[in-house]
């Protein structure tokens, strides 16, 4: 619906520039995202977040590949697709870290983006935790 499409490009436009997305910074996880296509459906929530962990871990396996490849142009692409799909549901955090990670891949600076991989992997990792606790 547009509201949802209206929030979800507002906290694109917030993870691009490195705006925090809301009032706190660093949010793992906004379950509002999420609870807005799910209805709040917790059994909707956890397939959905499952498939996304599966995919995000998939992708992100491909954007290493390609960050020791030297694929700037597939490691963008794979930032990318990280990033948006964080922002779908509501991985603000991870999100962030992935445009950083994106940022750095289109601009062929190698050195930051061994860093930058490094935060997506944590990023990825406290998500997980956080998902854990919450479950």
């Amino acid at each position: 619906n547009l509201a949802d499409t209206t929030a979800i490009s507002n906290q694109s436009a917030a993870v691009d520039t490195g705006a925090a997305p809301s009032s706190q910074s660093a949010v793992v996880f906004d379950a509002s995202v999420l609870d807005a296509m799910t209805g709040g459906d917790p059994t909707q929530r956890r397939l959905l977040l499952d498939d996304y962990l599966a995919t995000t871990a998939s992708d992100l396996q491909a954007a290493h590949k390609a960050r020791a490849a030297g694929d700037g142009v597939q490691l963008a692409r794979g930032a990318h697709r990280i990033k948006g799909a964080a922002l779908l549901v509501g991985a603000m955090e991870l999100a962030k870290a992935a445009a950083a990670l994106e940022s750095a891949a289109r601009a062929a600076d190698w050195q930051q983006a061994s860093t930058l991989a490094a935060n997506v992997d944590a990023a990825l990792e406290r998500l997980r935790l956080h998902l854990e606790r919450i479950a």
